[in-house]
Order: C-alpha cells, then sequence, then structure tokens
C-alpha cells in the first residue's frame, strides 16, 4: 500500500505525465514562486483554484490569489473539480508544466491551507520526516 497524494480518496482523479513517483518538490504558492523568481526547472507542488482551462494550459489562482499558468500534457482530461494540486517543472515565475495532478474537490478553505503551508516553511523541522524520524530514534535533535 503506497501513500497516496492529499485528496486522492474516493471520487478523486489524478493525472500524471511520469510512470511511477513524482520527484521530490516543495509545496510553495504563488507568492513564493514570484519571490523566487521561479527558480527555472525546480519542482514545485502548488494549490489553486481553476480559474480556466483551454487548449491544455489551465490558469489557477493560488492560495494566496496569484494566477499561475500551467502547461498540461497534450491529451490531459480536463479538470473536474474546482480544486486541485499540481506538481510540476517552474518555467517562470508565473508558469510550470505539470508533471503530476491531483483533485481536491470543489470546496476548500484556502486561507487556511494558506496559513499552514506558510508555516512548513517557517519551521521546516516540524514537517521534514527524516529530521522527525532520526529524533524518534535518539539521533539528532530535530528542533535545534
Amino acid at each position: 500500500v503506497g501513500l497516496q497524494p492529499p485528496g486522492a480518496g474516493a471520487g478523486s482523479r489524478q493525472h500524471s505525465t511520469m510512470g511511477d513517483v513524482p520527484p521530490m518538490s516543495m509545496r510553495v504558492n504563488g507568492s513564493m514562486l514570484v519571490a523566487r523568481q521561479g527558480s527555472g526547472g525546480s519542482h514545485v507542488r502548488v494549490v489553486g483554484r481553476v480559474v480556466s482551462e483551454a487548449n491544455n494550459e489551465v490558469v489557477l489562482e493560488t492560495s494566496d490569489g496569484v494566477q499561475l499558468h500551467v502547461q498540461r500534457a497534450a491529451g490531459a482530461p480536463e479538470f473536474s473539480t474546482r480544486f486541485v494540486e499540481v506538481m510540476g517543472t517552474c518555467e517562470t515565475a508565473t508558469t510550470m508544466v505539470e508533471v503530476f495532478s491531483c483533485e481536491l474537490g470543489d470546496t476548500m478553505d484556502v486561507g487556511l491551507y494558506d496559513q499552514a503551508m506558510q508555516l512548513t516553511h517557517r519551521y521546516p523541522a516540524l514537517f521534514d520526516g527524516a529530521q522527525l524520524a532520526a529524533a524518534a530514534d535518539g539521533g539528532a535533535d530535530a528542533y535545534g
């Protein structure tokens, strides 16, 4: 039994342009992408509301209100829910190419999600599985 992405329960759909598991990626909001100037080539995960979708391009409004253009693979099915998580490769601060996506449903408290996601950046040791495992095994103190 493998781990499923958020929202990957009953009724959700996933789309991947890769064989198995997508590479490790950092969850970011739109402002973080803009601040990083897209960090071309880096893998990120973004949650957003589908604003529009046409010709294999989706415009997402990120959890903090930034509009992001996502290029989807040819033949990818249109999203059937309002909220999605897209993992992909950054091209610019407001564009990315989808590698993996997961539908999250039609309702979501994006403000709460954005606050939680920001905490993962402010306190990374609390959310780093490797550090937590080391601390649980009596290794280095994960909390500094």
